[in-house]
């Protein structure tokens, strides 16, 4: 018969045997079931970051597809621009058709008559951009409508849709300038000069036209490194910005050049905008005006890019002045400008620098011969 003292010691060695055995084959049981358990949890993770990737991929794709062309926000900041010169406060001009352009839109509808949509309609925004083009045209008889309607520039709309044609042309005739009515193209298509008779006028005309191709080859030749913009794009820009020019155009036939000239320098810095891409602008919006017929933003142009350390393009401003082309006439003014574009260093260093530095010698020649009237009277003598 075992002792109970035999019995203790045979299962304090079960016990050991247990406590050493146990848990090795617990080991060896959960190692492959705890590395299944990790394949598992890495697996889901994986799938799971796939479904999100790919969702955040399609979201992105959707954002792209749903982003307007360059061509449709140019379209939608050439009614921005026009809404907010009509006092219609359609924000930012940025391309983007936001809730505040639709605000701005439904107030030109509600103020004209049109069913209140929030969208415009062809004939809506078609009479909108004529009117607004034809008061770039005509600025000085916008600015009177702007002085004396009760309802301001915004009145401007009223008068045109009660004596609208039933077709817009583009060319609003109640706007047609009163003054010289003289266009870039008119002016350079008449006869040269007259060996016995020139004048003032005659004198300067090559010249200024001959600036004019040089403004309107360079502005090509810009406009075409332009991605994203049609040359109407373009052009419709250039408009959209001749209405911020006018205060600085107006002071143009009325003060001295350096005083324009500085009051240019502080409307670019206003503005905030990099003066190397300003010039750029400038330089293409100068042929633009000259191309359209828009004399304020050719005008305007010439004016910023003097400020912009090239003052060289002041002899635009002082043909202008000189011949009563687009601004009042003033030869005595106009020789401050043709002053500024003759300082040492003002001419650079390009073709087109170079095509400047002929014309401005060519006027200097006849500045220094007093205005070429004087100059023409016969040097012989006749004895009697």
């Amino acid at each position: 018969m075992i002792s109970q003292t035999a019995i203790n010691q045979l299962l304090s060695v079960w016990a050991v045997c247990l406590l050493t055995v146990l848990p090795a084959v617990a080991q060896t049981r959960d190692g492959p079931l705890k590395q299944r358990l990790q394949d598992k949890i890495q697996s889901e993770v994986q799938r799971q970051s796939g479904q999100a990737r790919a969702q955040i991929e399609r979201q992105v794709q959707q954002q792209i597809a749903s982003r307007p062309s360059p061509a449709e926000m140019a379209k939608v900041g050439q009614v921005q621009t026009a809404l907010n010169y009509f006092t219609f406060d359609a924000g930012p001009v940025d391309g983007l058709m936001g809730q505040q352009t639709r605000t701005a839109i439904e107030e030109y509808q509600a103020y004209l008559d049109y069913p209140l949509t929030g969208q415009l309609a062809e004939e809506e925004a078609q009479f909108l951009m004529m009117a607004y083009q034809g008061a770039q045209t005509n600025s000085a008889e916008a600015q009177q409508v702007a002085d004396t309607h009760p309802d301001g520039i915004k009145g401007l709309l009223l008068i045109l849709k009660d004596g609208a044609p039933s077709e817009p042309t583009g060319v609003i005739p109640s706007f047609r300038t009163t003054g010289n009515e003289e266009v870039v193209s008119a002016f350079c298509a008449q006869p040269e000069a007259s060996a016995l008779q020139p004048s003032l006028d005659q004198t300067l005309q090559p010249l200024f036209c001959s600036a004019t191709q040089a403004a309107m080859a360079q502005s090509d030749a810009l406009a075409a490194s332009v991605t994203g913009f049609t040359p109407e794009n373009i052009e419709a820009q250039c408009l959209g910005f001749a209405p911020a020019l006018a205060s600085v155009v107006a002071s143009v036939s009325d003060r001295p050049a350096t005083d324009v000239v500085q009051g240019a320098a502080e409307f670019i810095e206003r503005t905030g905008q990099d003066p190397v891409e300003m010039s750029g602008i400038a330089e293409v919006c100068l042929g633009v005006g000259y191309r359209l017929d828009a004399l304020d933003l050719a005008i305007g142009s010439a004016v910023l890019l003097t400020a912009l350390d090239a003052p060289v393009y002041a002899e635009y401003a002082g043909y202008h002045v000189a011949l009563g082309l687009g601004i009042d006439q003033d030869p005595m003014l106009a020789r401050s400008w043709f002053e500024v574009a003759m300082q040492d260093e003002a001419v650079a260093q390009s073709d087109f620098g170079k095509m400047a530095a002929e014309r401005l010698e060519a006027l200097q020649n006849a500045l220094m011969q007093g205005g070429s009237d004087a100059a023409q009277v016969p040097s012989f003598s006749v004895s009697k």
